[in-house]
């Protein structure tokens, strides 16, 4: 059976979040969620974790369940604005860094084909439509 996980695409001015893990790929920040988790809950976990973001559940808005991705389904949420956690934290064990990258070049960043195709026909459309 395939895992679950809750990512994010967290945007601001045009501008989104995104994060260079340690085995080289340029993803959005999330991950897998644990067995007692809701999807909302995993991607607040994750936020704070590989970003040091912090959100409420009010600041996610759903976007398009990912299906296409036979290692891991995902549950996609988009954020409008945030913030950085009050303290510094590290960044999560396997991000090496986060980065903003433009709206319009994400495609560009992703690493995985799969991920492209989603960005493109999904998740972009859905982000522009809010």
């Amino acid at each position: 059976m395939s895992e679950t996980s809750s990512r994010l695409i967290i945007k601001a001015d045009h501008q989104v979040l995104m994060s260079l893990g340690d085995t080289g790929s340029i993803k959005f920040i999330g991950g897998r969620m644990r067995a007692h988790e809701t999807p909302r809950q995993a991607a607040i976990r994750e936020a704070r974790e590989e970003g040091g973001v912090d959100l409420s559940p009010s600041d996610l808005y759903e976007l398009p369940y990912q299906d296409n991705d036979p290692k891991r389904h995902s549950y996609w949420f988009g954020v409008d604005t945030y913030k950085f956690a009050a303290e510094l934290l590290n960044i999560g064990d396997d991000v090496l860094s986060l980065f903003s990258v433009s709206l319009s070049n994400v495609e560009d960043q992703l690493t995985y084909d799969n991920w492209k195709e989603h960005w493109r026909e999904n998740l972009l459309p859905a982000l522009l439509g809010h």
